[in-house]
This record gives C-alpha cells, structure tokens and sequence, in this order.
C-alpha cells in the first residue's frame, strides 16, 4: 500500500458435517458450511508529492479508502457408495454469493511542484477530482452436479474418474441502464449474460 496508508483483510469460514451410514455400502453425507470476509483500506496520511525538475516524488502513491465485503453460505449433499472395487460418490454443491463494496475516489491526490524552491514558495497544484462516494451490491448464485469412480485396480494403485458441471446465476434485474453512457458508446450496460455454465472434463487421477 501507499506510505501511510493502511490496508486490513479479515476473513472467517465455519463448516458441520453429518455423514449417516444408511446400509452397509451406502453412506450419505450433508456438510453445511459459510464463509465471510472484508477488506477496509484507508487513504494515506501523507499525500504523494513530485518535482519535476528533479523527477523525484515524495510520500504515499495516489490510493484511495474502500471497504469491500463478502458472504457466502453454502450446502452440499452427497451419496456414497462401495461396489465391490469402485467407490462411487454422487452429489450437488449451492451456494449464495453476496458481496457489497463502498469507495471514496480522487481523495488521494497528489501535490506537484516545478523543483525544491517553487516547494519552499508553496507554487504548486494539486492533481485529483472531486471526492465522490460510490457505492454498489450484486449477489450470484452457484449451482454444481459431480459424480466421481474411484476405482482400485490392484492393491496400492487407483484410478479416479470424475465429472462436473457448475452454472452461476447473476442478478442482472437490479441494474439500472445509463441512458448518457449508451447515448454516447452505443453500449448497452444492461445487456449482461445472466448465467454462466462450465463443464469439467474427466480428471484422470493415479495414485500409488
């Protein structure tokens, strides 16, 4: 970070599982579990100043306060079950992502001055914006199917297979459009694609 400035991450993750033998091959496992995080950073005490004539600058690097939080929970189910070699596992992943994050930018700035005695008249300026606070929240589902073969082809050497498919839903409805912006570029900031879906290919795994 900047001189000065401070930056502070913290972050906390609680899980429980209840795995229930149902028969003798047949075993289920529930795990819910959340994690929460944020980060808060603070504009730097002393400002960034340069002389050009000498090409030198002085305390922090331009960085600018924000606070950014996360929450997430989660839930998992799964089924397993022992065929003979093979140790199959079936199961499905949801999870609630919502994040807010809060900014104030340009109130860094920074000092610039020709050289050492245009500092010492105080002939300067000052370089930034005005100070504006933003703002903003979104929240994303994630949705997941796996199913995994653990297969133990001799004694001491096994071969897992698995499969995946994830798909994460945004909340595009709670965008506002901005009729300057799309007047002005043509780009629609409201034209968003609401899911996302990924397929994970079979994961060869040896273990010895």
């Amino acid at each position: 970070a900047g001189f000065g400035a401070r930056h502070e991450a913290t972050a906390a993750q609680a899980s429980v599982d209840v795995i229930t033998r149902l028969t003798r091959r047949l075993t289920s496992e529930i795990r819910l579990s959340g994690d929460i995080g944020e980060v808060n950073a603070d504009a730097p005490v002393i400002p960034s100043t340069s002389f050009a004539g000498r090409g030198v600058t002085l305390g922090s690097t331009s960085d600018d306060p924000f606070n950014d939080q996360r929450a997430t929970p989660r839930f998992a189910a799964m089924l397993h079950w022992e065929l003979g070699a093979h140790r199959l596992k079936f199961g499905t992943a949801i999870a609630a992502h919502r994040f807010e994050s809060q900014g104030m930018s340009g109130t860094s700035g920074e000092f610039a001055f020709g050289d050492a005695l245009d500092f010492q008249n105080g002939l300067g300026a000052w370089r930034g914006v005005s100070a504006t606070a933003g703002s903003g929240s979104y929240r994303m589902s994630e949705r997941a199917f796996f199913v995994q073969d653990s297969w133990a082809v001799t004694n001491g050497f096994a071969l897992s297979l698995g499969l995946r498919f994830d798909a994460n839903r945004f909340t595009v409805d709670d965008i506002a459009q901005n009729a300057a912006w799309l007047a002005r570029t043509g780009v629609d900031n409201t034209n968003i694609q609401r899911s996302i879906s990924r397929r994970a290919g079979l994961d060869n795994v040896l273990s010895a």
